[in-house]
């Protein structure tokens, strides 16, 4: 009877093994036909907030559910884990009619953070026409340009507000990719056309030098890069789509003799004046946002950094920041934006064709008295390399 029953126990343990096999080859072949990708769970995991992240701790851990606040509401996790076996989220059609839809890869950009009023149907897009429309000659409206340069509505009033850095040597990069971005009000063009809204002199470069000058008032050392990119794309014959590579060996020049420790790359956005301006203690004010390209390995660190500093806009501005919004590599996106470079590359965009430069002039102090704050809370945490 002992020697039956060990036969019997071996059958049993001989069929429970391959049993075993074959499930696990059943489980893998399901997995495989869903084409769950790295990137679709990695997208999945950074979607979850602070909040959701403590409500899944509380599943091992009941104190942490007291940190969750009295608004907080149990996420699905059956939607959840249908997003990352199909990369389809349902609270997102983008995800299911994308592939049919061509027209909607203008709109393909992740939000990251959504700042006041960001969803999809205002997500920031690139709107560049093409090189001879560049090149066309445009005249300034005079009238609008007489005090460039002299305007003295600062958002800091009291030299004595704004943050010193104190003796330390930092050196930050201002750099435009798409130096022709000027504003509508500025130029005497019908204010219909967002794509008539390019200058070779008064354009978006005016802001990244008012940004470098408030970034010096605070202890930076600063260099701005000014230089007209349509008419070095024209020079290298090179077209619009182009320009992020011909700005990335200008910027590798740059660290070639210099070790420069942030990059801005500095851009305004497409939108129009009800998405790209705000009025914040009666003034108005032309609304930033970051630019994260992930289709590079670090982009998460870029995208840490952009995070914090809309946070800390937010706190001291609310509803300033449009928010982070973040792109891969399409045939219509660069996906990179050169921050491969440096974890402290920041593509920044302020306002819109319809703001004016004395708007983006106050955007542009209250950019470089945040980031002076948070620089120096890197280096307070130890952030730096």
């Amino acid at each position: 009877m002992k020697q039956g029953s060990a036969v019997a126990s071996m059958k049993d343990l001989f069929i429970k093994t391959i049993s075993g096999v074959l499930l696990l080859f059943f489980l893998i072949s399901i997995l495989v036909s869903f084409n769950i990708s790295s990137t679709t769970v990695q997208q999945a995991v950074t979607n979850i907030s602070g909040e959701e992240l403590f409500y899944l701790f509380s599943f091992e851990n009941s104190y942490s559910e007291q940190a969750l606040p009295e608004t907080f509401k149990e996420p699905s996790l059956l939607n959840w884990a249908f997003t990352v076996a199909t990369n389809i989220d349902t609270s997102d059609l983008r995800t299911l009619l994308g592939r049919e839809l061509p027209g909607l890869a203008a709109f393909d950009g992740r939000i990251i953070v959504a700042g006041e009023g960001a969803n999809f149907a205002n997500l920031p897009f690139e709107s560049s026409p093409p090189l001879q429309v560049l090149l066309e000659e445009r005249e300034a409206a005079s009238n609008e340009m007489e005090d460039n340069g002299d305007y003295v509505n600062y958002v800091y009033d009291n030299q004595n507000e704004i943050t010193s850095i104190g003796e330390e040597e930092v050196n930050i990069l201002i750099h435009h990719t798409h130096s022709w971005e000027s504003f509508l009000p500025h130029l005497n063009v019908p204010n219909d056309n967002p794509n008539l809204a390019s200058h070779n002199e008064v354009n978006i470069t005016l802001v990244g030098e008012r940004l470098g000058e408030e970034l010096e008032k605070r202890g930076f050392n600063v260099v701005v890069d000014t230089r007209d990119m349509v008419a070095e794309l024209h020079q290298r014959d090179m077209e619009v789509h182009q320009s992020y590579d011909l700005s990335r060996e200008y910027v590798k020049e740059y660290l070639d003799e210099t070790e420069f420790d942030f990059i801005f790359d500095l851009h305004r956005d497409a939108a129009r004046r009800e998405n790209s301006t705000v009025e914040i203690n009666g003034r108005e004010l032309a609304r930033p946002f970051f630019v994260i390209g992930e289709s590079h390995d670090n982009f998460e660190r870029n995208q840490m950094h952009a995070t914090k500093l809309h946070y800390m806009m937010e706190e001291s501005f609310p509803g300033l920041s449009r928010g982070v919004f973040g792109y891969e590599r399409t045939s219509g996106r660069n996906g990179i934006y050169n921050q491969d470079i440096s974890e402290f590359s920041f593509l920044l965009e302020i306002g819109g064709v319809d703001n004016t430069l004395e708007e983006s002039f106050k955007t542009a102090e209250i950019v470089a008295e945040i980031f002076a704050n948070y620089y120096l809370e890197l280096r307070k945490s130890e952030q730096l390399n």
